[in-house]
């Protein structure tokens, strides 16, 4: 891992083909570990149902480059779990994340970057207040549902500038999902497909700090 003002940064080449140890949980450092997993051929690559847990202190971020995949169609789902030490950092991915077994925020930040997206769901795990997903570039780099949003957790579009007329309309697509859609100026501007039951009037918007759009759950 490389080392700058508190940030650390995982490529395919710093990886390698070494495994990432196994283990139930991350001691932060910006390292990630957890279940088996190895870096093959510019990916990182998780094996059978395995996790990779990252767990990156409060106030530092891990950036991986490189693209997670696991063994989808071949008998494996991995996984990855976002679980900062002391209220958590931020995991931010720029490649693609082809894992088909999910990503579950536990404690801190999950944020696709430029490039970033994954392929299946991402899970509020509601460990600690201030779990965030994070979307720099659009709602299109979730490929999947958000499961698990409840009052306290954040859905920040970092690409859409805040507006107090934003308004939000909740249409039900089934018996426990739904699409969350972001009106402004009678146009959709972002739309979100969400597992759970809500409505319209539960949504919630706010400046995120940095100009872009961060939705929350009225308690």
């Amino acid at each position: 891992a490389l080392s700058r003002c508190r940030q650390f940064e995982l490529f395919a080449t710093t990886l390698g083909a070494a495994m990432v140890g196994g283990g139930t949980g991350g001691s932060g450092g910006g390292a990630p570990n957890g279940g088996n997993g190895q870096g093959l051929g510019g990916a990182l690559f998780i094996q059978g149902d395995n996790t990779i847990t990252f767990s990156p202190p409060f106030g530092q971020t891990v950036t991986v480059a490189s693209s997670i995949a696991d063994q989808a169609g071949s008998g494996g789902n991995g996984s990855v779990i976002i679980n900062g030490a002391f209220n958590g950092g931020t995991v931010l991915l720029t490649a693609p994340g082809t894992y088909t077994g999910g990503t579950t925020i536990e404690i801190g930040t999950f944020e696709l970057g430029s490039g970033g997206s994954v392929v299946s769901n991402v899970t509020f795990a509601d460990l600690r207040p201030g779990e965030t997903l994070r979307l720099d570039t659009g709602a299109n780099q979730l490929g999947a549902s958000i499961a698990g949003f409840s009052a306290g957790d954040s859905i920040d579009l970092a690409v859409l500038g805040f507006n107090a007329a934003i308004s939000a309309i909740w249409l039900e697509t089934g018996p426990n999902a739904g699409t969350l859609s972001l009106i402004e100026n009678g146009a959709t501007v972002a739309a979100l497909n969400l597992t759970g039951q809500y409505t319209s009037a539960e949504f919630s918007f706010g400046s995120d700090g940095h100009s872009g759009t961060a939705i929350g759950l009225r308690n």
